[in-house]
């Protein structure tokens, strides 16, 4: 989380994964979620190239990094709500300020 707080995301934006991850129990610790699966780190984001075809880095319950071929990258959340897949976009990565 804190990678993603200071990247572009709103203050309501980061409240909502904070919460999300809690409740998964996908933060402090070993930055581990119950399955086992390890959180993307600063670094892997940041060493993400563009190839030919847009691509995601998956981080967990639906979180992820997508990488375009120009090189942008963009934070994703994909989620179902009354069956229908959802998809919302928090903003580049990184952000200009960082």
């Amino acid at each position: 989380m804190r990678a993603l707080t200071g990247c572009g995301l709103s203050h309501t934006a980061s409240l909502i994964l904070y919460a999300a991850q809690a409740i998964r129990g996908h933060y402090r610790g070993t930055g581990k979620t119950g399955w086992g699966h390890q959180m993307l780190t600063d670094r892997a984001c940041r060493q993400a190239k563009g190839l030919e075809k847009p691509y995601k880095l998956g981080d967990a319950h639906g979180l992820y990094l997508f990488v375009l071929p120009s090189g942008y990258k963009s934070w994703r959340w994909k989620y179902r709500i009354g069956g229908k897949e959802k998809r919302v976009v928090f903003g580049g990565y990184p952000c200009g300020s960082c």
